[in-house]
């Protein structure tokens, strides 16, 4: 039962005294610390060859958390992300928690009943492939667990990598075959109106440039 894990964590965060964290990776790798010796007290060992990193989830782009089997790394270690997106220290750990369970329960389980056992078990609840802490879990994260690693020492990274706005809709380059005038429009006002004609002569139809830029 989850009362039984929740109070393992705490009791093992309490005899957890890492150095401040000067990383976002050494948090997270003290915090699998943490669920590591939690673990072992429901009777389950966690593979010893475990990275955590805080990083983006590949290919989901709406994926905060992602695990990786071994397998996958050449040196045989399981590699789980963080998505760059999470701030908050207790969301941070129910993430973490989550891709620790795909790999206690196998990986090739995806989110099957041995995953939602050890989701159950530990404190997590709603959907299983989107899980959260339960309120159980989360005050012995704010209570018991993060007083001891301290904040979680990144602030949010959004996908906007340039810093420029997001351009929601497609501007078409169109250009004139008679006098090399350029302009852009969208597609729905291609289709709504039909193909602009150019002044230059007043019957040039602007022909869509392929080439762009």
């Amino acid at each position: 039962m989850n009362e039984k894990f929740i109070s393992h964590l705490t009791s093992f965060a309490s005899l957890h005294s890492p150095d401040v964290a000067i990383n976002r990776e050494d948090w997270l790798n003290n915090g699998l610390d943490i669920f590591r010796d939690a673990f072992r007290e429901m009777k389950t060992k966690l593979p010893d060859e475990i990275r955590v990193s805080c990083g983006w989830p590949k290919g989901r782009s709406k994926a905060i958390g992602q695990v990786f089997a071994k397998t996958a790394s050449q040196d045989g270690h399981f590699e789980i992300f963080v998505s760059p997106e999470i701030a908050d220290a207790a969301r941070a750990l129910d993430i973490l928690l989550h891709e620790i369970c795909h790999i206690a329960a196998g990986i090739e389980n995806g989110h099957l009943a041995p995953f939602k056992r050890f989701a159950m078990a530990t404190g997590l609840t709603g959907k299983m492939t989107a899980t959260v802490a339960s309120d159980e879990l989360l005050e012995a994260f704010n209570t018991g667990v993060i007083p001891n690693l301290g904040e979680y020492p990144h602030a949010q990274l959004t996908g906007a990598c340039t810093g420029k706005k997001k351009q929601t809709t497609r501007m078409i380059k169109l250009e004139c075959p008679t006098c090399g005038m350029v302009i852009r429009t969208t597609k729905t006002w291609i289709e709504n109106t039909g193909q602009p004609i150019c002044a230059c002569d007043g019957q040039s139809v602007f022909e869509e440039d392929d080439g762009g830029d």
